[in-house]
């Protein structure tokens, strides 16, 4: 990703994700909470007892939906930006007039996201499961446009904190655009980003709910035939090097 995007950047993904993470640990922290033990922040969001085969038990979603979505979601980040240190530490230090050269010469070859067969079977995964939760989604079902929502905060926080996420989703996608990839990776991760961002539309405007999610539908189905696309190029690739 730090050869396809500014690595500047990543580096510093951790601290809106550190910052929503402390949200949602105030939000849920309650009177007489502890750091240790048994019902403390700790058991909450790293140690509770999880297992997905047990996801019919009684309380499952409100006591485990932290631990498997919102900590995973900012390790992740934390993982992502210690890369990023990693790539910028290790890199070559090359002079200007070279650094320009390989920059144009990255750019022409077109760099890529997906570089492996594994990577589209799981992209063609990801895609696909996205365009049939869309088949399976009412017509009439509206969305919320927040994100984020807490008591502990007053509206007009809830509302900038918001705002914030959505512009750096949509920032995501206009950098995926912009980005130096094939047209397929570029079709794949702006249908996906766009999907998101219709949940905003569809929240802000519940009068063209429907037509929203149409429009989600077509953008699932772009992505998914998108990653189908960059599989069918990897065998491809494959079929000429085995007869050779």
């Amino acid at each position: 990703m730090c050869g396809t995007f500014p690595d500047t950047s990543a580096q510093w993904v951790w601290v809106p994700a550190t910052m929503a993470f402390l949200f949602r640990v105030i939000d849920w922290r309650t009177t007489g909470s502890v750091l240790t033990g048994p019902g403390s922040l700790v058991e909450h969001f790293f140690t509770a007892n999880c297992q997905i085969q047990n996801y019919s038990e009684a309380g499952f979603a409100t006591r485990c939906f932290d631990k498997l979505f919102v900590t995973p979601l900012w390790i992740g980040t934390l993982a992502y930006s210690a890369g990023a240190v990693i790539h910028r530490a290790s890199a070559p230090r090359h002079s200007l007039g070279h650094e320009s050269a390989l920059r144009t010469t990255t750019i022409t070859r077109r760099s890529r996201i997906v570089t492996t067969r594994f990577g589209a079977l799981l992209a063609i995964l990801v895609t696909g499961s996205s365009l049939g939760f869309r088949f399976h989604t009412k017509t009439a079902e509206t969305y919320s446009w927040t994100l984020f929502g807490s008591s502990v905060w007053p509206n007009w926080a809830n509302v900038l904190l918001n705002i914030a996420i959505w512009g750096g989703i949509c920032l995501i996608g206009i950098g995926f655009i912009r980005a130096p990839l094939p047209k397929t990776e570029k079709a794949m991760f702006g249908s996906y980003t766009g999907n998101a961002m219709l949940v905003l539309v569809g929240g802000l405007f519940p009068r063209i709910g429907g037509t929203t999610q149409v429009l989600q539908t077509l953008l699932s189905l772009t992505a998914f035939l998108a990653a189908l696309a960059i599989l069918v190029s990897f065998w491809n690739k494959q079929a000429p090097s085995e007869s050779s």
